[in-house]
């Protein structure tokens, strides 16, 4: 199987979306059996879940291992918590996007479809809707009560990263042809689209008043020579870019704002993770991964931040002051 670090290409494969059952979790004895990609904090911090090439997403509580939940057949690629905590949504890279009740076990499959490998998943405010992004250039919004499709946007490119703004009214998307695109949560429609990446777009995430997007991308394939990292914010009341910084020495997969939107960090191919000043762009640390980034997730009181990386089969998370590593978790 092609490491999607180095190149993003991915076969197309069925999407199903499965609310799985309560045969398809037990206890978790070891770490994963292969390196880690997505990691997520749950909103309140009680639980870290991880995804991999191994096919299982893997959850933790405080300092111990929980579960691991299997039933996929490609590498996990991405995930995140809905607010309460009792799902928990992963796509794959065989195609499937899996709703984990974390409560009641329930079981139903859904809504079969053809869009590709799952490269990103985010749940709107309040759980009531999910946003999928797919190696085919498609973006499907699903009503998770119903678990139903309510439209599907199909764009001329993959889409590497969607997100729904913290204040519910709009969704972001980029990938492959270097701009990122707002749309309306209401109708699907695009609002604006934003303009300044030289390359592919790897990751987008949204400070948490929503006034700010940020942007990472570069070269994230293994095919290209010429090896770089770009990062940018864009004031989303005015739709232009306030800042951009190339110093990471290669493709930057990954960006989260902290908690208090005070920081924001970037995680790069290049081995390291940089957290940086939301009001001055200021560099204030610079953690040295030693091995690709492909995930970053700040623990909701700010002071930690666990790291998905190419190497690695357990999450590493690091002190956001010093830049210490406090543990190596099994998830």
């Amino acid at each position: 199987m092609r490491n999607p670090f180095r190149s993003f290409w991915l076969p197309s494969i069925p999407v199903l979306i499965i609310l799985l059952s309560k045969g398809c979790s037990h206890r978790l004895a070891n770490e994963h059996s292969a390196s880690i990609l997505p990691v997520a904090y749950s909103p309140s911090g009680r639980l870290l879940a991880s995804g991999s090439h191994d096919t299982a997403v893997r959850i933790s509580s405080g300092d111990q291992p929980t579960h691991v939940l299997n039933g996929r057949s490609g590498a996990v690629l991405s995930i995140c918590f809905s607010d309460d905590e009792c799902l928990l949504a992963s796509g794959s890279q065989d195609g499937v996007i899996t709703l984990w009740d974390l409560k009641s076990d329930l079981s139903q499959q859904l809504l079969p479809s053809k869009y590709g490998p799952v490269w990103s998943v985010s749940f709107s405010r309040g759980g009531v809707l999910l946003v999928s992004g797919h190696d085919d250039g498609s973006i499907t919004i699903w009503d998770v009560g119903s678990r139903q499709q309510i439209t599907s946007i199909r764009l001329e490119h993959t889409v590497r990263a969607v997100r729904f703004s913290p204040s519910g009214e709009t969704f972001a998307s980029a990938g492959d042809d270097t701009a990122i695109s707002l749309f309306s949560v209401t109708n699907a429609a695009l609002l604006r689209q934003l303009n300044g990446h030289k390359s592919a777009v790897g990751g987008i995430a949204f400070s948490p008043d929503a006034r700010v997007l940020a942007s990472v991308g570069g070269t994230l394939t293994a095919e290209s020579t010429n090896r770089f990292g770009e990062i940018r914010l864009w004031n989303l009341s005015t739709y232009e870019e306030i800042w951009n910084n190339v110093s990471h020495t290669d493709g930057v997969r990954t960006v989260e704002f902290s908690p208090s939107g005070d920081l924001f960090a970037t995680g790069s191919i290049d081995g390291t993770v940089r957290l940086w000043n939301v009001q001055n762009g200021t560099e204030e640390l610079e953690i040295r991964i030693g091995t690709p980034v492909w995930s970053l997730s700040f623990s909701p009181d700010g002071k930690n931040i666990a790291v998905g990386c190419a190497s690695s089969r357990r999450i590493r998370i690091y002190d956001v002051e010093s830049g210490n590593e406090r543990s190596s978790r099994d998830p």
